[in-house]
């Protein structure tokens, strides 16, 4: 491998692709009891394509030597919509879409080298359905499926909503010339740098308030209804947290809502929200999702006003937060046999074996004593001999 690459990803023991497989299986059956249909979108795409129309900046691909322009996804959604926009432009909408798969970003490390992040993803994706109920059945799938993948009691999780137009109303309310910074320190909660900012003590206090409003999500938005008057959005808002709240509560789950939350990738340009689940004092991102109905319009090959909303767990940051254990004393035999011409013999106890549903192994050499058979059970992870004589 080249000096300056660092492959971060490590190599997945038994028990943990075990845990990985358990995760998608549990995740994949309520997409599918929703309704969702499964998709495999490619692992290698056209740059353009991958960068979703200036979301995903150039250098976080991971390119692929090619005389095209090629690179390894560095997440699904970009490749799904434009295939729902061209080859399945002519399906009926809306369209309800699952994947799970690898994703790959190139990041550069503070040592200067090319950091390779490898990860697995999980989620679903709504195209073509313009109503603002897709956020709750969005929300609601998520909680359903987060209740399935049976988190550590210890971990407590909570969903963070925020909405573009809400940062919009913010930006507004100030001069041109200090919206990019301003829009910076809001979405990285820099207090430091607002105290700092050349701006008059009466707008410096009131964005005090502003960076500070996030948590009971009815709390915020009469904040910012008083605020900033009575907006249209608030009300759209207001009407979303009275259905997915309770929802949130059945599952034990909080709903708050932080204005100037904004996510890594710029796709969205609606509702936007990530689960998070707290590790001691660091939070833990295990899905992000929102509505990208600009990213389907790149896309859309059509007058007809098209819409786009998702989002994607993060399975390797789940494996480590779950409580489930792989099973260690699983019941596993070992046909072992002391002759070669007792190998038939052996071959058709394992089949039979199988036709039952059950795990089972042969040992590939003749074992001279069942002594020895039954010291190879340990060495191969069996718990039951199945000893061939003739």
């Amino acid at each position: 491998m080249d000096s300056k690459l660092n492959h971060t990803t490590k190599e997945l023991n038994a028990q943990e692709v075990e845990i990985s497989n358990f995760l998608q299986q549990q995740l994949e059956s309520t997409y599918k009891q929703w309704g969702y249909e499964e998709i495999s979108p490619p692992l290698i795409e056209r740059i353009e394509t991958l960068m979703a129309g200036g979301a995903i900046i150039n250098k976080d691909i991971l390119k692929v030597v090619s005389d095209e322009q090629l690179g390894l996804r560095p997440e699904m959604t970009a490749s799904i919509v434009k295939a729902a926009c061209t080859r399945w432009a002519k399906k009926n909408r809306p369209l309800r879409l699952w994947s799970t798969g690898k994703v790959f970003e190139s990041k550069e490390g503070s040592d200067g080298k090319l950091r390779i992040e490898e990860s697995i993803q999980s989620g679903v994706e709504v195209i073509g359905l313009n109503e603002d109920s897709i956020e709750i059945e969005l929300l609601y799938i998520l909680l359903e499926s987060l209740n399935k993948v049976n988190l550590k009691s210890t971990k407590k999780a909570e969903i963070l909503i925020g909405h573009t137009s809400l940062i919009k109303i913010i930006l507004d309310s100030l001069s041109h010339t200090d919206r990019h910074e301003i829009k910076d320190i809001l979405t990285n909660y820099d207090l430091v740098k607002l105290h700092n900012y050349n701006i008059s003590s009466d707008t410096r206090k009131n964005l005090l308030k502003v960076i500070k409003a996030r948590g009971n999500p009815f709390d915020v938005l009469d904040f910012f209804k008083s605020t900033y008057g009575n907006q249209k959005i608030l009300k759209t808002l207001k009407e979303l947290f009275e259905i997915i709240v309770p929802i949130g509560n059945k599952y034990d789950i909080s709903i708050k809502l932080d204005p100037t939350f904004q996510p890594h990738y710029d796709l969205y340009n609606g509702i936007i929200f990530q689960l998070i689940s707290y590790s001691g004092s660091t939070p833990l991102v295990l899905a992000r999702g929102g509505r990208y109905d600009e990213l389907v319009k790149i896309f859309s090959q059509h007058d007809r006003k098209e819409t786009g909303a998702g989002f994607t767990f993060y399975l390797d940051k789940i494996r480590e937060l779950t409580k489930y254990e792989p099973i260690t004393n699983k019941k596993i035999s070992l046909v072992a046999y002391k002759n070669k011409s007792d190998k038939e013999a052996a071959l058709a106890r394992l089949k039979s074996i199988h036709e039952q549903n059950q795990a089972a192994i042969i040992e590939l050499s003749p074992c001279e004593s069942i002594k020895k058979a039954q010291e190879l059970l340990f060495k191969r992870g069996c718990t039951k001999l199945e000893w061939i004589s003739n």
